[in-house]
């Protein structure tokens, strides 16, 4: 599944992969094809969460929570729920 944010940027949906790089490509609804230059996305292994520091919070949120885990990737977004 994609979806188109603006005219440069769209979202997608990474289907099931084995561990390693694979090429992007993007096809428009009309069969329009265009592969990214030198662009891949890497697969690895899944992120764990083990625990969470405190376990419990006010119901009226705004407490900050520790995850503790392994596998976490690097990422500018990063996201709690």
């Amino acid at each position: 599944m994609a979806i188109r944010i603006s005219q440069s940027l769209v979202t997608c949906i990474a289907p099931p992969g084995a561990s390693g790089a694979v090429a992007v490509d993007v096809v428009t609804e009309e069969g329009q094809a265009g592969a990214v230059n030198a662009v891949s996305f890497l697969y690895g292994p899944a992120a764990v969460l083990l625990r969470v520091v405190p376990s419990q919070g006010a119901d009226s949120g705004g407490g900050v929570v520790t995850c503790v885990g392994a596998n976490f990737a690097p990422s500018q977004e990063l996201l709690c729920g």
